[in-house]
């Protein structure tokens, strides 16, 4: 991207898109390999808390509960990780640095 110019990126819109959807700030912020990644991570636990949802309804066992509280502190880190990482990105991007994640 030498010969063009960057376009400035809005940190609250970065923070907002991470907020509704970990990953979209990243992708906004053209970090598409890290913002992909991290949507994929936050399907992956979206679905296991599903699953140990419906396995804790059926089962009703103390342990199912614990790993269930693992999976939402690890979608919390990723969440609140996608948040910070986008305005952060966006900050680089207006002071003219190179985004961390993208060669």
């Amino acid at each position: 991207m030498s010969g063009e110019k960057k376009r400035k990126k809005k940190p609250f819109i970065a923070i907002l898109l991470s907020i509704l959807v970990p990953g979209l700030g990243q992708i906004y912020t053209n970090q598409n390999k890290k913002g992909l990644m991290i949507l994929i991570l936050n399907f992956s636990i979206n679905l296991l808390i599903l699953l140990t949802i419906e396995q804790l309804e059926s089962t009703k066992a103390q342990s199912t509960e614990y790993i269930l509280h693992a999976y939402f502190f690890a979608g919390f880190v990723l969440w609140a990780y996608a948040v910070y990482d986008a305005k952060t990105a966006a900050d680089r991007i207006n002071t003219a640095e190179q985004p961390d994640g993208e060669a």
